[in-house]
């Protein structure tokens, strides 16, 4: 989890904050005027740095993971007793005081041994039995029972006909194989390409963990004279609008639903998680211009246009134009502004991090 988030902690403090700020300041994307901040030290910051080697274990893992997600279930044919791993199709009703009860059956469901899908004895009391056979299973839903409160603890039956049994059969790592499935024409050819994605991975990881290291210590060494109370508190709820038009968009669920499924937060975590990314973002935008203030930071005209570029791309825009109009109305200066502005803070925050010294 943490890496996870510290990566995306990096993408956010990164990025350009669509927040309007004052027309007078320093800084039209951060909201900076001079003396809003005392900079402390924050060139050759000592980090250390995360290991970027690659092992043979991880290449394997990897390499398996391709015959694992092309692996197939396969009807056994040799015998008809149930056993732990096997994929067993099934129909069952499940009775509460003789009568069924409503999510209690279902009809061809493949049910994998020893995958705890269903309560505690119901998966366990299947092995031994044969295809064809209808089991009566004797069970207690756990107490509590977060799926449905109701039948926390209740004591209840199970009539289970076995249709058939799988298994699933895991494809062998072959030449033939990996030219089928992939671009590659050899194992040694897909194990080498593997090595390089992993290894390119692990880099890309470190970067983001030196960058939040290096950012964490710099803000700890920055006297902020401003109050940026309130600047945190809108930058909060921003973070959390964003994410809940992203999520609902791909998965129809707001971020709360998502975090507390991938880490495990309640509102009051997620929400102090928010506020925490919401405080690095802003301290890290009065720093940024702090210190291309400091060491008066420029930009050429090809920068400006480059970053215009990709911002163009980032945000969808169709033009330059069509997007130093949309960033006008957003901070109430002209857009070529803001985007010089903004190259600026990423240059700043490059000397942060190209000065950094590993211990």
């Amino acid at each position: 989890m943490k890496k996870r988030i510290l990566t995306a902690a990096i993408a956010l403090v990164m990025s350009l904050s669509l927040a309007a700020c004052s027309k007078s300041a320093t800084n039209v994307v951060t909201g900076y005027k001079s003396g809003d901040v005392k900079l402390g030290q924050y060139k050759g910051v000592t980090y250390t740095p995360a290991s970027t080697e690659v092992t043979d274990e991880e290449i394997e893992s990897a390499l398996n993971q391709l015959a694992t997600s092309n692996a197939t279930n396969e009807e056994v044919t040799d015998r008809t007793d149930v056993q732990d791993g096997d994929i067993v199709n099934i129909n069952y009703t499940g009775y509460m005081d003789g009568e069924p009860f409503e999510g209690g059956s279902a009809e061809g469901y493949d049910l994998t041994i020893g995958s705890s899908t269903f309560i505690d004895g119901f998966e366990s009391g299947l092995i031994g039995h044969v295809v064809g056979e209808v089991v009566v299973l004797e069970l207690n839903f756990p107490d509590p029972y977060e799926r449905n409160t109701e039948l926390s603890g209740k004591a209840v039956s199970f009539d289970v006909t076995i249709n058939s049994i799988k298994v699933k059969v895991v494809p062998e790592i072959t030449d033939e194989f990996v030219a089928e499935k992939t671009e590659y024409t050899t194992v040694a050819d897909y194990r080498q390409y593997l090595a390089q994605k992993l290894k390119d991975e692990k880099e890309s990881d470190a970067k983001s963990q030196k960058e939040y290291d290096v950012l964490k210590k710099v803000i700890e060494n920055t006297t902020f004279v401003k109050d940026l109370t309130s600047e945190i508190e809108k930058g909060k709820e921003s973070l959390i609008a964003n994410a809940n038009s992203m999520y609902q968009s791909y998965y129809n669920v707001d971020a709360l639903t998502v975090f507390s499924a991938l880490y495990g937060m309640d509102e009051a975590a997620f929400n102090e998680y928010m506020r925490g990314q919401a405080e690095t973002n802003v301290k890290f935008g009065y720093i940024a211009s702090a210190i291309a203030e400091e060491e008066k930071v420029t930009c050429t005209e090809a920068e400006i246009e480059e970053l215009a570029k990709t911002m163009m791309d980032n945000y969808g825009y169709n033009s330059i134009a069509e997007l130093y109009a949309a960033l006008k109305n957003v901070y109430d200066s002209e857009g070529k502004d803001v985007v010089e502005a903004q190259c600026k803070l990423n240059k700043a925050a490059q000397i942060m991090y190209d000065s950094a010294v590993s211990e």
